[in-house]
């Protein structure tokens, strides 16, 4: 007798027998449990390479993999731009807004120019809608400003990014001296290289 065979992902799952009625529902069954168990395991990956992140216990090609997996062209540039001697920084972006509604967003820091006095960082986050900011730090406190900046935009603060201006202007981010922002648009990519060029 001919078998209908159920196949996830080329493996096949459980053959059926087109006669019976309860087969073919016990076989959706193990089916819907199977891709339950496949989209949980995805999202456990996801997020123990998060926690992996967070720990800031990764290489350099590790962090490089993740950001690559995120498929931005903006991410994919400012890789290119990051000096090697540097670490790549993870944090996380808690974004809140003015109902107190929190969105996790993963976001990176990028160490783009140095010279013996400033350094430039860039701070970009993984969804696209995002402008892109450069931060000019002094030079001598370069790892304070990179924590002091990801613990920022990790905060609880609500819309961080509309009053960050003033944050730096009163000295409330260790380090920071001055905020550039650069919006995603055909010019992008020349205006950061424009700002990298004024360190050196």
């Amino acid at each position: 007798m001919l078998t209908i065979k159920a196949v996830f992902q080329d493996d096949i799952i459980v053959g059926i027998e087109p006669s019976s009625v309860e087969s073919i529902n016990d076989t959706l069954d193990v089916l819907k449990r199977h891709t339950e168990n496949v989209a949980h395991i995805s999202e456990d990956i996801h997020k123990s390479e998060r926690e992996k992140l967070l720990k800031h216990e990764y290489t350099q090609s590790e962090v490089r993999n993740y950001i690559n997996n995120k498929k931005s062209e903006f991410l994919d540039s400012l890789c290119q731009l990051h000096l090697d001697d540097y670490k790549i920084y993870y944090c996380l972006e808690n974004r809140v807004n003015s109902d107190l509604i929190m969105a996790e967003e993963d976001a990176f820091i990028f160490t783009i120019a140095t010279a013996d006095k400033e350094t430039l960082l860039a701070y970009e986050n993984t969804e696209e809608n995002r402008a892109t900011y450069l931060f000019i730090c002094d030079s001598k406190d370069l790892e304070m400003s990179v924590r002091s900046l990801a613990d920022y935009f990790s905060s609880g603060l609500v819309n961080k990014r509309e009053t960050l201006g003033n944050k730096i202007k009163y000295g409330k981010i260790t380090g920071i001296k001055k905020l550039i922002k650069i919006t995603h648009s055909d010019e992008w990519l020349r205006e950061i290289k424009s700002e990298q060029s004024k360190i050196y």
